[in-house]
């Protein structure tokens, strides 16, 4: 962990509340990785760098505000993003006096933004994304209007999940791949999403259906599972 002194003097002139919260929210940004640097830029500003920037702190009059610099990239499935949904770079998670810090979330999405960084960053991975197969995006179009958005919401949060993943048509359904090869599969049926094959996690009790399948209704799909077992996958082929 690397440690800059400029920063303890910005959190010390903080008032008391605001500075208990910078505090915190640092913990957590060092302990998502020890080689994450802090320095200061824009002449006082507390930033947080790993091949890029991570995130930043701004004490605004009533809350302080963490920006996570992820291009808009990462998935948010706790919610903790409270601003800047449209920004092209970077986006903020507010957080108010008296409010706990979502240490847990927070981590999740910087977690995922480091690993985005190691990958290299947010601006080329959306160039490689924007490059995707055509076919996928025409097998998303071609869905009823009803179940299409939440088709594509649980597609990119996969294609999110894993940073470098490619895409391809595979069984005539969109394929996240990894390094060329197939990593998981998903299909748009009238009443469900299928998604094949899937990892051994417990949680996925409640979705499995048939062997190594799980089916998520077009409701409330569980975004942050959906992520957890394309992760899952990803890590088992290492």
């Amino acid at each position: 962990m690397t440690v800059d002194p400029r920063v303890d003097a910005w959190i010390e002139a903080l008032p008391d509340w605001q500075a208990a919260i910078c505090r915190e929210v640092r913990a957590v940004v060092h302990a998502v990785d020890p080689e994450i640097v802090e320095t200061i830029k824009r002449t006082t500003q507390p930033y947080f760098t790993l091949q890029g920037n991570v995130c930043a702190l701004l004490a605004a009059k009533d809350h302080v505000n963490v920006f996570v610099y992820d291009g808009g990239l990462v998935p948010d499935p706790h919610g903790v993003v409270t601003g800047g949904h449209g920004n092209s770079t970077a986006r903020t998670v507010a957080i108010r006096r008296g409010e706990p810090v979502p240490s847990a979330a927070l981590g999740d999405l910087l977690r995922q933004l480091v690993a985005d960084n190691r990958a290299g960053g947010w601006r080329r991975l959306k160039q490689q994304r924007a490059a995707g197969d055509p076919r996928v995006e025409a097998y998303l179009a071609a869905l009823p209007a009803d179940t299409q958005p939440t088709a594509r919401r649980v597609w990119q949060t996969m294609r999110d999940a894993v940073p470098g993943s490619g895409e391809t048509i595979s069984y005539q359904m969109p394929t996240v791949t990894l390094d060329g090869v197939r990593l998981v599969h998903l299909g748009a049926w009238k009443q469900h999403l299928g998604v094949y094959p899937v990892p051994d996690l417990p949680e996925l009790a409640p979705y499995l259906a048939g062997r190594g399948t799980a089916r998520f209704g077009y409701d409330d799909p569980p975004l942050d599972l959906v992520t957890r077992l394309t992760r899952a996958l990803a890590a088992r082929r290492d």
